[in-house]
């Protein structure tokens, strides 16, 4: 249980892994191990910002991107998801359809603020469960590269997805290899959160080189060899067929959770079920006010 480092071996299991699994092709040399995903996010704002600059967010998200924003006294920027009915390319109502889009003004506010250097994009998103569409990342994209701010994507939720659906890659967006690190691991598809790890994939070298120095600051880099050994053995065939089966599992927990809040409470509207395993419940209809719910 000595040194371990990012050896051959390791990148080809990662880069085969996001071809086969992500139909993502990426250069090995892209993969920068790390101690996770909060502990990345935390290196691009040191690296990023500067103390009193900001990071941009679309609430609701992952409470835990603006606590290492507040610990490095950072501003975060938060420009709150729009939920309304969805349309097609041709913007025509596609019926039913409710979901939420990102609101692409106020990020461009917040982007045009030199203070702001560091968007954080949770795909699958956490806590709502949906996955952008290629569409909304290219126009995130666009947004980024003309702003000159850099796009930390956290898709550690990549691989749980249902119902015939793909998590794009950032990476295979137009444009966003100039400005993006991209987060992976094995913690939420391996269930795998108590271990340390995830691996970054920058495709800019001087963002990547970048990114190593502040990493070595912050002083850590090898690879635990129980993340290294356990990597190899998730990214394999075997590892692959038991990802695909819990999926179906979770898929199939998922609709029964959603029957049951049709038939038993129907007023609350449940979102979610593309991506990740979460779901989020409106319950706002069965109480009246914010107060009453949090005391309930």
């Amino acid at each position: 249980y000595g040194f371990t480092l990012c050896d051959d071996v390791y990148r080809e299991a990662v880069s085969s892994w996001m071809r086969r699994e992500r139909t993502c092709v990426i250069d090995p040399q892209w993969i920068v191990p790390t101690l996770g995903t909060i502990h990345s996010v935390a290196t691009a704002i040191r690296l990023f910002t500067k103390e009193g600059e900001g990071i941009i967010l679309t609430s609701p998200v992952y409470n835990r991107y603006e606590q290492a924003a507040d610990r490095l006294h950072r501003k975060t920027v938060k420009c709150p998801l729009i939920l309304s009915a969805d349309t097609d390319s041709s913007g025509e109502r596609r019926e039913g359809e409710i979901r939420y889009h990102m609101d692409f003004d106020t990020i461009e506010q917040a982007m045009r603020q030199k203070e702001n250097k560091l968007f954080i994009l949770c795909n699958p998103h956490n806590p709502i469960g949906q996955i952008w569409k290629k569409e909304e990342l290219e126009q995130l994209a666009a947004l980024a590269e003309a702003c000159h701010v850099v796009v930390f994507s956290d898709e550690i939720f990549a691989e749980t997805v249902y119902g015939g659906h793909e998590t794009p890659c950032y990476l295979d967006i137009p444009g966003a290899r100039s400005h993006c690190i991209v987060s992976t691991s094995l913690g939420k598809a391996f269930h795998f959160t108590g271990v340390n790890h995830a691996n970054m994939l920058i495709p800019d070298e001087g963002i990547r080189e970048a990114f190593i120095r502040q990493r070595n600051a912050d002083h850590y880099g090898s690879i635990d060899p129980f993340a290294y050994e356990s990597l190899l053995a998730a990214y394999s065939e075997e590892g692959r067929d038991w990802l695909h089966a819990m999926n179906r599992y979770v898929e199939e927990n998922i609709r029964k959770i959603k029957a049951f809040f049709r038939e038993v409470l129907p007023k609350a509207q449940v979102y979610g079920g593309e991506g990740g395993y979460i779901l989020w419940i409106d319950f706002r209809p069965y109480f009246a006010s914010e107060e009453e719910m949090v005391e309930f």
